[in-house]
C-alpha cells in the first residue's frame, strides 16, 4: 500500500505548476491590453513565477538525494552489523566478507561515518586474524588487503575534507607569518598534516615523529586551525604527484614559506625526526591556500 505521505510531495508540486499554469494564462490575456510599462511589470512576475519553479525543483531534488543517502547509508551499515552478528564464521570467510564491506563504504556520502564505518571493518579484520592462532598465508593476505582497502578509504575522505573550503581571515593570516618565530610560534588558523609513510624504512617510526610533530600546536595555544596524523598509504605514495621520500614540507605561498621555516625549525630544536636531519621545504605549483602538509618519509621509495 502506497504511503499517503509519500503522495503529498508529488501532489503538492503538481498543484502549484497548474497554478502557475493558470497565473502564465492570465498573463498572457491581460498583457494584449496593456502599455510597454504594465507589459514590463508582468514580466518581471512572470520572472519571479519561473524562479518559484525552479527553488521547488530543487527542494523536492534535495529531498531526494538526502534520502538516497540515507538509505545507501543504512544499508552498508546493516551489512556491517550482520557481519558481527553472524555466528560460527571462519576467519577467511568473515575476511572476505569484511574486504567486500570495505569496498562499499566508499559510497557512504558523509565523510565522517564513512570514516568511523571504515575503521570498525578494519577493527574487525585486525580481530578476525587475532583469533588465529597460527594465520595461514591466505589469512594474512586478506587481512592486509582488508585494512589497505580501508586506509584508502579514510584517506580519500581526509583528502575530500582537506580540499573544501572555509573562510579565512588573509591579513590576519600573512600577519602570523610575519610574526612567527621560533621562540613565539604563531600557527593562526593554518591547516597542517603530518603524514607518515606505509612504504618508510621504519614506518612505526615514522608515526612517531608525526605525531610529536602533531603536538607542536600546543606552542601557539589561539591556533584555531586543523592539525592532523595522517597515514599515506603506499599505493598512493607510488601515484604521480606523490612518491614522496625523506622528510618534506609542502607550502604554496611565501606566507606558508615562513611558516614553514618556523615549523622545521622546531621539528629539528625537538629532534624530530633527528637533531642532524632538516626538513626540506618544497613550494609546490598546485595552489592550496592556508594547508601545509609534512611528511615524514624515510626511505619511503627505495624498495618500492
Amino acid at each position: 500500500m502506497t504511503d499517503s505521505n509519500d503522495l503529498k510531495p508529488t501532489f503538492s508540486l503538481t498543484l502549484i505548476e497548474k497554478s502557475v499554469g493558470i497565473l502564465i494564462m492570465i498573463i498572457t490575456g491581460w498583457t494584449a491590453f496593456q502599455s510597454s510599462t504594465v507589459k514590463d511589470t508582468i514580466a518581471l512576475q512572470g520572472s519571479s513565477i519561473e524562479s518559484l519553479k525552479a527553488e521547488i525543483a530543487k527542494s523536492a531534488n534535495e529531498r531526494e538525494t538526502r534520502k538516497l543517502n540515507h538509505e545507501i547509508t543504512i544499508k552498508i551499515f546493516e551489512e556491517v552489523s550482520n557481519i558481527y552478528k553472524t555466528p560460527n564464521q571462519t576467519p577467511d570467510i568473515l575476511l572476505n566478507r569484511l574486504f567486500a564491506v570495505a569496498a562499499l563504504i566508499e559510497a557512504v556520502p558523509d565523510i565522517e561515518v564513512r570514516k568511523s564505518l571504515a575503521s570498525a571493518v578494519k577493527a574487525a579484520a585486525d580481530n578476525a586474524s587475532a583469533t588465529v592462532i597460527k594465520p595461514t598465508d591466505a589469512v594474512i593476505l586478506k587481512t592486509e588487503a582488508v585494512k589497505n582497502k580501508v586506509d584508502l578509504t579514510i584517506f580519500r575522505a581526509d583528502q575530500n575534507d582537506s580540499e573544501s573550503s572555509r573562510l579565512r581571515d588573509e591579513k590576519s593570516l600573512s600577519v602570523a607569518a610575519q610574526s612567527s618565530n621560533i621562540n613565539d610560534p604563531k600557527w593562526s588558523n593554518y591547516d597542517f598534516d603530518f603524514f607518515w609513510c606505509e612504504t618508510a624504512d621504519n614506518p612505526e617510526a615514522a608515526k612517531n615523529a608525526a605525531e610529536s610533530a602533531f603536538n607542536l600546536k600546543n606552542l601557539d595555544q589561539s591556533a584555531t586551525g586543523r592539525w592532523r596524523v595522517r597515514k599515506l598509504p603506499a599505493e598512493i605514495n607510488i601515484k604521480p604527484g606523490y612518491r614522496k621520500e625523506g622528510y618534506l614540507i609542502n607550502v604554496s605561498s611565501d606566507d606558508e614559506q615562513k611558516i614553514a621555516n618556523v615549523l622545521s625549525s622546531l621539528l629539528k630544536q625537538q629532534e624530530i625526526p633527528s637533531k642532524d636531519f632538516n626538513f626540506v621545504i618544497k613550494k609546490v605549483s598546485n595552489s592550496t591556500p592556508w594547508y601545509i602538509s609534512v611528511f615524514m618519509c624515510p626511505s619511503a621509495l627505495n624498495e618500492h
